[in-house]
Formats: C-alpha cells, structure tokens, sequence
C-alpha cells in the first residue's frame, strides 16, 4: 500500500504556504487545502488511466495548468464541490494553482530522491485512492461519482439529514391541511348562518362542518401512522 502522500502534501502547504487561506479558520483552512488536494489526485488518478505518459510528462515538465485547470473546471460543473469551496471563491484559483504546484513538485522531488519511474509514480498516485477513503468527505465521492466509497460516519449524517428533511416537510404538509380544514369549517358554518337568516326557513344543509371537524380528527391519526411508515423504510 502506497504511504499517505495526501496528508505529506498538505503539511507542504502549510509549511511553503503559511498565508494561503489566510482568511479562513485554521481548522477550515485544512479542510479546504485537503480537499482541492483529493480533488487534483482525482483528475490524475482518472488522467493515468487515459495516458500515463502524458501525466508523467507534466510531472517532470512542473507543468501545472492542466491539472490545476481540470480541477477548477471540475469544481464549477459540480454542485456540491461548488457549494463547498463557496466560502473561498475570491481565494480558489490562486489556491487551487498554488496547490497543484507544490503538488507536481514533490511528485518530481520523490520521483528523483527514490528512483520511482513512472510506473512507481503511477502506483503512488493510485495508491491514493484508500488515504482518499479515510479523508475525504462524501460530498467529494459524489462530485467524482463514486459514492460507494463514503465513509460510514458520512453515510449515517446523510441518512439523518433525509429524514429529518422528510419529517420536516411532512410536518408542514400535515399543517396547512389542519389549517385548511378548520378554515374551510368556519368558512362552511358562516355560510349556512348567513343562508338560514336569509331565507328564514329551515332547511337541512349537508354535514360539511360536520364531516370537516371528522377529518380535524383523523389527520393526527393518518400522520402517525404515516410516520411510523417512513421510520420503518428508513431504520
């Protein structure tokens, strides 16, 4: 198994970088560099499978606006990715490109130091992979279409956000019906009131308030049971 060149490389960035993100908090401002990180290592483990020698090239030529453009290209095309690096748009291309470079940089330091050639980059790059799978949040699986490889912890906070939404709308849903009943009652009561005192006779309307004030009583009951129902599909 290749070691975890992804957290090496952010300590790069932190230590030949200090002021990159400056704006943001320390513990976001880790986040985003892991991220525009696991996001580059993507574009290249999908690059190698097209032409390993064109992303050995680039390696050993520091040519890093490839890479630095597919990842920005990535982030705008996606919607989650964008959302996420919302708080940094002003900062992200210049981050993005500093990222990229130290990158390719330390790519081609190992690559010199330890003889790799390019197939031992190659299977360091792939390798990968599994450090993405411990870092990476499942926003970043779904952007890159692999969202079977989402951690545990993100799939169970994923579930309970679906179904607190789900119970919220529900929720809703279940009150403007009430409230619709009880108006539509008054509105029914008004109207017989006002017909009975101008025609003065007595005339047997139908039970709408009635029949209104039956349904005020069984909605709780129909949500209840719904409720129960999308527990049991949920849990």
């Amino acid at each position: 198994m290749a070691f975890d060149f992804v957290s090496y490389i952010g300590q790069q960035v932190e230590q030949q970088q200090p002021k990159l993100l400056a704006s943001q908090p320390k513990v976001e401002r880790k986040q985003f560099v892991l991220h525009l990180l696991a996001l580059q290592v993507a574009e290249l483990i999908s690059a190698q499978k097209k032409n390993a020698n064109e992303v050995y090239a680039q390696i050993q030529n520091q040519d890093v606006e490839p890479l630095a453009s597919r990842t920005i290209s990535h982030i705008q095309s996606e919607e989650k990715a964008e959302y996420y690096f919302a708080p940094i748009q002003s900062e992200l291309q210049s981050a993005n490109h500093d990222i990229a470079q130290i990158f390719l940089q330390e790519l081609q330091h190992l690559d010199q130091s330890a003889s790799l050639g390019q197939d031992g980059i190659s299977e360091l790059i792939d390798g990968q992979h599994h450090w993405l799978r411990v870092h990476a949040n499942g926003w970043f699986w779904d952007s890159i279409g692999q969202p079977e490889h989402k951690r545990a912890e993100d799939i169970e906070a994923e579930q309970a956000v679906d179904s607190q939404q789900v119970m919220k709308e529900f929720s809703q849903m279940i009150s403007q019906n009430v409230q619709h009943d009880a108006h539509q009652a008054d509105n029914d009561h008004t109207h017989q009131h006002a017909h009975q005192s101008h025609t003065h006779q007595n005339i047997v309307l139908a039970p709408t308030a009635e029949a209104s004030k039956l349904y005020l009583f069984l909605n709780p009951l129909i949500a209840l049971a719904i409720i129960i129902f999308i527990y049991k599909v949920l849990f």
